[in-house]
């Protein structure tokens, strides 16, 4: 792509991001964009899915929300860059990997405690009883990770409490596998626990880091 061509984008694309007139989200489907200077851009909410950024300076540059699914990110220059929210499922990462992990990482060191909310289906006597929030302490120490989203896991937890006043919970913690009881003042474990941090949806226990993600995304 021509550098004034991406220019006319960035700026229709801000102009978008203002609701201006004028405005165009930027769509940069499967562009290639490999080297190109983006340093400082704002490309916030931007659709570059499947585009070849291979090489390209994103430093410092905005890419909240941006939909990077199967985007080739590799050997770029990610510092500084904020990806919150932007979707990286089935991009390539290359060299660019520990950047991203370090960017994308919304938990505190391991070495510290962290409550988290899950939300869980309620059991009452045995027999479901709707859906419920449960409050999580995951205790320093105990392995924990979230890849590209807010959605986190973690090895352990403690059950702090069940809203509604439920006697249990359950949830499931990968992808057919079984259900974890949740009981207050109990510790529920994973015992097939995924260390990789890029497997959003491996095993663990699930949780948001606030109730209102927990309640909204699930």
């Amino acid at each position: 792509m021509e550098k004034q061509q991406l220019e006319e984008i960035l700026a229709k694309h801000k102009l978008w991001l203002d609701e201006q007139p004028g405005g165009v989200r930027a769509v940069l489907i499967g562009n290639n964009l490999s080297g190109s200077d983006l340093s400082r851009c704002d490309l916030s909410w931007s659709n570059l899915r499947e585009a070849d950024l291979s090489g390209a300076n994103l430093s410092e540059c905005d890419l909240r929300g941006a939909d990077l699914r199967r985007a080739n990110l590799s050997e770029s220059n990610l510092i500084g860059s904020n990806l919150c929210k932007s979707d990286l499922s089935g991009s390539i990462w290359g060299g660019a990997e520990e950047q991203i992990r370090q960017l994308c990482n919304i938990l505190p060191p391991i070495d510290q405690p962290v409550i988290g909310w899950e939300k869980c289906t309620v059991y009452n006597m045995g027999v479901s009883a709707g859906s419920c929030i449960v409050k999580l302490r995951i205790p320093a120490g105990t392995p924990r990770s979230n890849a590209t989203t807010r959605k986190c896991r973690a090895e352990r937890a403690e059950v702090i409490s069940i809203s509604g006043g439920a006697t249990e919970a359950r949830r499931t913690y990968g992808y057919d596998k079984p259900l974890l009881t949740y009981r207050v003042g109990e510790t529920v474990v994973c015992e097939e626990w995924d260390p990789d941090w890029k497997n959003e949806c491996g095993n663990g226990i699930y949780f948001f880091l606030t109730r209102e993600e927990a309640e909204r995304l699930w």
